[in-house]
């Protein structure tokens, strides 16, 4: 039985991970491929919207049907919607149609985000939703570099119509295997509009806990700093890159040495983090995930070969493994028990805000200062953050088990 809990939350946080993966990495490339701006690329960041105010419709899918049912049908969307994309990319339709396109499945993904949170929190014991925490970052890590990696590297050997093709046939695979593999929850006797108006109004009054949280404005402020540089770094990293090797270079060495160390650092991250407490490991992986950025600003500055970009891949990935190990359980301790879903739902609706604006100010702050400069300037926006640091590791939720 804890195999199956351990397959199905690999998979689901895969497939969750994999659309905002296309929308946010591989869109970059393929709109570099057709010419857009740096500041257009970083205007891709502006597709997290759906994923940052996705909990005003949270209520519509913890009502009308089950968990499993929403998550198989927004899985069923994406493979449509990918598949018009599919045969789009070569033809006469405008960027702007394919743009929207784009947008369209950021909205289902992020519907499909909260039927699989829900799902998750609703199936699993406390215990284990803790446990299987490092497996669902290791996941997402997974995805990301499978869509930022594998598939751009495929698209520079076979082309945007293969690249595309590949990412709607790992979806269906992934629709048949959840089909399969999860399970219905059993829903109360009450009707549905009496769920809905239980619902809006609980999201209401999560809401208003949510703000009445101990130190919540040192935790929002938390939130939206110790990942600022890095989205920065994020949101023009791989156009970056782009200048200094091929779309199949970049996808072979994100795919293989920045998976390799992407899931070494989710992984170890979580067992670290069980082991050490995350008052001790803030300290450590937000300071590793922010010193990585500078590495940047030393490449773009002396332009070296491929084996120094390979390297700068390495520890980029590897030290976000880190701080997302860290970040991620940090944001999902901030919650009132009677608001869980309510709470975590805002919280990485908080999370994905910082890396949106992030983003989207990227492309225009590269463009006018030029790489060197850019990327040492995240660094000097990473900072706040980290000053943050010691305020938010004595919070009671950071503390150990034990002394709580």
């Amino acid at each position: 039985m804890k195999k199956i809990k351990g397959l199905w939350v690999s998979t689901i946080y895969y497939a969750q991970a994999l659309p905002f993966s296309i929308v946010r990495q591989m869109t970059v490339v393929y709109f570099r491929d057709r010419g857009a701006s740096l500041q257009s690329l970083g205007l891709v960041s502006l597709y997290g919207i759906p994923w940052t105010f996705k909990f005003l419709w949270s209520p519509i899918v913890d009502v009308y049907g089950s968990k499993r049912r929403w998550v198989l049908a927004m899985e069923m969307l994406l493979v449509c919607f990918i598949a018009l994309v599919c045969s789009l990319v070569h033809g006469e339709a405008s960027l702007k149609l394919i743009a929207m396109i784009f947008l369209a499945i950021g909205f289902v993904s992020a519907t499909h985000d909260i039927a699989i949170d829900g799902y998750y929190l609703e199936t699993l014991e406390k215990n284990d939703q803790a446990k299987y925490s490092g497996l669902l970052v290791a996941a997402s890590r997974l995805a990301y570099l499978t869509g930022g990696g594998f598939l751009v590297s495929l698209a520079g050997k076979a082309g945007w119509v293969a690249a595309f093709g590949a990412t709607g046939g790992i979806l269906l695979l992934l629709f048949f295997w959840h089909s399969f593999l999860l399970t219905e929850i059993k829903k109360t006797a009450e009707s549905d509009a009496e769920q809905l108006k239980k619902k809006q109004r609980k999201l209401w009054e999560g809401f208003l806990a949510f703000l009445k949280l101990p130190g919540i404005g040192q935790a929002i402020a938390f939130i939206f700093l110790f990942k600022l540089g890095d989205a920065l770094l994020f949101g023009m990293s791989a156009p970056f890159l782009l200048t200094m090797m091929t779309k199949t270079e970049f996808g072979f060495y994100s795919g293989t040495c920045g998976f390799l160390a992407a899931m070494t650092a989710s992984i170890s991250g979580g067992l670290l983090i069980s082991k050490y407490g995350l008052k001790k490991m803030l300290w450590v992986f937000g300071f590793i995930q922010n010193l990585a950025i500078p590495i940047y600003a030393v490449i773009a500055y002396y332009k070296p070969g491929i084996p120094w970009l390979v390297g700068a891949i390495i520890v980029e990935q590897f030290a976000a493994g880190w701080g997302a190990s860290a970040y991620s359980n940090f944001v999902m301790r901030q919650n009132h028990p009677d608001f869980k879903a309510t709470h975590y739902a805002i919280a990485t609706g908080l999370m994905s805000f910082t890396v949106m604006i992030g983003g989207a100010i990227s492309g225009f702050g590269a463009a006018k200062l030029g790489f060197p400069l850019f990327f040492t300037l995240a660094f000097f926006a990473a900072i706040p953050g980290m000053f943050l640091i010691p305020l938010i590791a004595r919070r009671p939720e950071c503390q150990p088990m034990t002394k709580r």
